[in-house]
């Protein structure tokens, strides 16, 4: 929650220690179940958006990549709920954020509204929906890329 909240607030520099803390110590080494490990990727998703926020680039590179793993394999499985869509949406911006070019982050941040937009109604109501929306328009303004 401090993270989000830190990010909200656009205060990147001060996002990157409660993001390191999210991931510290997750899993319990005795819970292995699949929400134990859900909550696992998702938080690296949310720690490495804020550390490339905060510009630790090759740090946020690094736990974006252990999130993204778990995340496309649920998505290849056929996971289409709200909570893996928003997960591999975030994962992606958050690769985005590191992307090396801005044609490749235009790509990215592109394909991430895709993403949010082809979401049902209900889903992109909720807060941490809306906003990444928001981040993911707000780069593509950045780069001159909104529609």
């Amino acid at each position: 929650m401090k993270v989000s909240s830190l990010l909200i607030l656009h205060r990147w520099a001060e996002a990157a220690v409660p993001a390191r803390e999210l991931v510290r110590g997750r899993p319990r080494p005795d819970d292995k179940s699949r929400r134990a490990l859900d909550d696992l990727a998702s938080g690296r998703a949310l720690a490495g958006v804020a550390l490339a926020r905060g510009g630790f680039t090759e740090e946020a590179r690094a736990l974006l990549d252990l999130a993204k793993e778990p995340i496309e394999k649920d998505r290849a499985t056929g996971a289409s709920n709200p909570f893996s869509r928003y997960a591999y949406a975030l994962v992606t911006f958050g690769r985005g954020l590191v992307a090396p070019d801005r044609l490749e982050q235009q790509r990215i941040f592109t394909a991430v509204l895709a993403e949010i937009t082809s979401m049902a109604a209900e889903p992109q109501k909720l807060r941490s929906v809306r906003e990444l929306r928001t981040a993911v328009e707000q780069e593509l303004a950045r780069l001159g890329g909104a529609d």
